[in-house]
């Protein structure tokens, strides 16, 4: 009996903690999608300064690489952040009137 209950309760633990990391990645998710659309998309109704944009992203691709490093996958989250900065570069090359400088 008291085996039965243990199995009970560790499957409950195990259930909550994968609940709220669904819940956790699902309000992250919401949190990026409503910054970018207020504040980095190319219609966004909010129009920032060019190194407020360059430091929101930075901020959420850094934040995220680093929540991927938290959840086992540190290369995943490393090659996201490169990524996202090798393609700030080279829009700021080959695309100037597209993206103002980070000044």
């Amino acid at each position: 009996m008291r085996a039965k209950i243990c199995s009970y309760v560790s499957v409950a633990g195990a259930t909550g903690g994968v609940l709220w990391a669904w819940l956790a990645a699902g309000a992250a998710f919401a949190l990026v999608t409503v910054l970018w659309g207020l504040l980095l998309a190319p219609r966004a109704p909010v129009t920032l300064p060019g190194w407020a944009t360059w430091t929101i992203e930075a901020v959420l691709f850094v934040a995220a690489g680093a929540w991927l490093a938290g959840l086992g996958h540190p290369w995943t989250g490393a090659a996201m952040v490169v990524v996202w900065a090798l393609n700030r570069v080279a829009l700021r090359w080959l695309r100037p009137d597209l993206v103002p400088p980070p000044s």
